[in-house]
């Protein structure tokens, strides 16, 4: 498994949150400092992480592996690496992509051209963030320790992909994704529902706030909340009032706040 998920940034705070991260260009490929004397260049593998820091300013700073910085020289357009000096960026949100803008005001940009990396102020200036993907381990802990709930999993939204869940705990990738889509657009669960651990739960209703849909399946209910990359499926304890369970819509706040 991959470890680095995308994240769709939505302030400059959240990236701060990340911590580590790789700042994949419009062209696919990602920012990468060689092992060499200070440069950057754009790779689809090797050295592509980079720390996260927040200036005094409030501006940002990028540090490579190597320890110096991304930095724009007081010259032509271009970039580099540097240990000091001209190593802040602004961070400009939109899309949920990033792009930085240098102290001469113009911006990152990945060139049409063979690993191509510069500065200009037009151009292929986005640049999609990934960080590495956590422990889900301790979420799902916290999630089984909540009053009246009886399993859970914590699923990829796009893919449905299963990040961890309760031993089993069965659902499908397909079935996961449908689930998470149903939160925008609940009509094809109204009409079909959806298998969870080999059992059909039908849909019940979707509650407001936060989005949550609700399934059931005997005296047994399936509640499922979306954050900004996963989905969170709980089951309830047998003869529990669904209403009564917000632990799950807490941990999702909580990973919302912390990009995920």
């Amino acid at each position: 498994m991959n470890d680095y998920i995308s994240v769709n940034i939505t302030s400059a705070d959240q990236l701060r949150q990340c911590e580590t991260v790789r700042l994949r260009s419009w062209k696919g490929d990602y920012l990468h400092r060689p092992d060499g004397p200070g440069g950057v260049t754009t790779w689809p593998t090797g050295e592509m992480d980079w720390s996260v820091e927040r200036a005094a300013s409030g501006r940002f700073c990028f540090k490579s592996w190597k320890g110096d910085y991304l930095h724009r020289p007081d010259g032509p357009p271009g970039v580099t690496t540097w240990p000091v000096g001209e190593i802040e960026w602004t961070v400009e949100v939109g899309g949920g992509a990033i792009r930085l803008k240098s102290w001469r005001g113009d911006y990152l940009c990945r060139l049409d051209a063979p690993a191509g990396v510069t500065t200009s102020g037009s151009g292929g200036l986005d640049w999609s963030v990934e960080r590495k993907r956590p422990d889900w381990r301790p979420w799902l802990d916290l999630l089984v320790k909540g009053p009246g709930i009886g399993a859970a999993g914590i699923y990829g939204q796009q893919d449905g992909a299963c990040f961890v869940a309760s031993p089993g705990l069965e659902i499908t990738a397909s079935a996961a994704r449908a689930l998470g889509a149903g939160l925008r657009d609940p009509s094809p669960l109204q009409a079909a529902g959806a298998t969870i651990t080999g059992q059909k739960f039908m849909y019940l209703t979707t509650e407001r706030p936060p989005v949550t849909l609700v399934l059931r399946k005997g005296s047994v209910s399936a509640l499922v909340v979306n954050t900004l990359t996963t989905t969170i499926i709980v089951l309830t304890r047998a003869g529990s009032n669904p209403a009564n369970i917000t632990l799950n819509a807490n941990v999702a706040a909580m990973l919302i706040k912390q990009g995920y």
